[in-house]
């Protein structure tokens, strides 16, 4: 039986209280203000002690208290009876918690998702400080820098079911992402095939970027090219605060956000993950 409480949409903003050592996860401040859809329970909506938070698709935010007890014996519980079944009637069978360092000991320990038999990726977070990349002087000859827009989703290019699946993993749809006017770049070759492409998640100043290179395309400096454009476009129109978040482990991923003017925070979390299916 699940014992917390969950908030109204109006109510979001208290939440405010207990999920401020994430909110450098740009999605919490645009699930709180309602720019995309989330639910949030917690234990005491009058005085929040824990809580987490769901963007109604693959992520969840563990905030606040780690040693509420009760709390964290109802995440359990609402996992398997509301969350569970209503993620697998949209085919989503995968969850990824998202959790300061003190969460994460708790769950390794099997004390919070309990019989869940989550997994652990280390995780770090960049912020974009100055503009080191020109992109337009590296253009080889053959490619093109396309704007992800409707035109080219709609396009019979090869890979673009692969940029369409990248694009959901931002948002739920297409028609989102080109409604809210998210920014995107890609590199296509000979009007044929898209090997590489930079997204961002936008939301108010700000924006986090994900970069992809189809395997055989890597390692040719095509993921530089397509960051930096959208850099460019970023700051042009106004962003004040770019962030990128990649694993620990992924050294191409931290050397690329290097090499176009990001620098490491001290912020690091990780994405506790797991079927649920069971």
């Amino acid at each position: 039986m699940v014992t917390m409480i969950e908030l109204r949409k109006s109510a979001f903003d208290r939440v405010t209280s207990v999920s401020g050592p994430l909110q450098y996860h740009l999605a919490i401040s645009a699930l709180i203000d309602g720019y995309i859809p989330g639910r949030i329970w917690v234990d005491d909506p009058k005085n929040i002690e824990t809580a987490v938070i769901w963007d109604t698709r693959y992520s969840y935010y563990l905030c606040g208290n780690e040693d509420n007890h009760e709390f964290n014996m109802a995440l359990d519980d609402l996992l398997t009876e509301i969350i569970a079944p209503e993620a697998l009637k949209r085919n989503i069978n995968m969850y990824f918690v998202i959790c300061p360092p003190h969460w994460e000991k708790k769950i390794l320990n099997n004390e919070v998702l309990v019989d869940w038999f989550p997994k652990r990726i280390p995780r770090c977070y960049y912020i974009f400080k100055k503009k080191v990349t020109t992109w337009k002087d590296n253009m080889p000859p053959g490619f093109s820098l396309n704007r992800v827009d409707k035109n080219l989703l709609e396009s019979a290019l090869d890979n673009v079911d692969t940029l369409i699946d990248e694009v959901k993993d931002i948002i739920a749809s297409v028609d989102e992402f080109i409604q809210r006017k998210f920014a995107g770049y890609c590199l296509v070759h000979k009007n044929e095939e898209i090997v590489s492409w930079c997204l961002s998640f936008m939301y108010k100043s700000s924006c986090e970027f994900t970069v992809q290179t189809v395997k055989e395309y890597q390692k040719r400096g095509f993921g530089t090219i397509t960051t930096a454009a959208l850099i460019d476009s970023c700051l042009s129109s106004g962003f004040t605060s770019l962030g990128w978040h990649c694993g620990q482990e992924n050294v191409a991923s931290m050397r690329l956000a290097e090499k176009v003017g990001f620098e490491r925070t001290t912020h690091e979390y990780s994405w506790i993950y797991g079927n649920l299916e069971g």
